[in-house]
């Protein structure tokens, strides 16, 4: 049986273990919680989750037309902060800016889709798509097109960045 200093050693080092132990634990959890706001390019995924895939097209069709119908305000709106800073684009010159598809009847599909996972609740979908241009005789292919969307699932908003596919073209 202990008594005296040797008892308040073996509690100062069962103390000390146990803190030890509660600070491993901790790191961990938190680095495991981190790893997921901080992707490399190396998580970058074909998207199979059919949800995901057709929430991220709806975004892409959205902005398709808008650009068919000339929209600035809602261009403007959708376009990525950085990519309308870094073009200089503003309201009186957003579509001289981007792609002119103006009077033209066209339908977007995505066709092939990868996610990167910026955070927990923001993600990033590559798409190629396909644009067709409707007539009266029907549609034909107008050819690949190829966008970023930017989705962010907490607040429900998402932003467009043309994208030149790079990504598909590496393939």
């Amino acid at each position: 049986r202990l008594v005296g200093s040797e008892m308040c050693i073996r509690d100062r080092i069962i103390i000390g273990v146990v803190t030890i132990l509660g600070a491993v634990i901790i790191n961990k959890v938190l680095k495991n919680d981190s790893s997921n706001d901080n992707p490399n390019s190396s998580s970058i995924n074909l998207v199979e989750n059919y949800s995901d895939f057709f929430t991220a097209n709806g975004c892409a069709t959205k902005y398709i037309n808008y650009l068919t119908s000339e929209n600035k305000e809602a261009l403007i709106k959708v376009l990525n902060e950085s990519y309308t800073s870094k073009n200089k684009i503003t309201e009186e010159n957003i579509l001289t800016k981007l792609d002119n598809f103006s009077g033209k009847n066209l339908t977007f599909s995505a066709t092939k889709m990868y996610e990167e996972k910026l955070s927990k609740k923001v993600n990033k979908y590559y798409i190629k798509g396909v644009l067709y241009e409707d007539s009266i005789d029907g549609s034909s292919k107008a050819g690949d097109y190829y966008l970023i969307v930017t989705i962010d699932n907490s607040q429900k908003l998402f932003d467009i960045t043309p994208y030149d596919g790079k990504i598909f073209k590496e393939e």
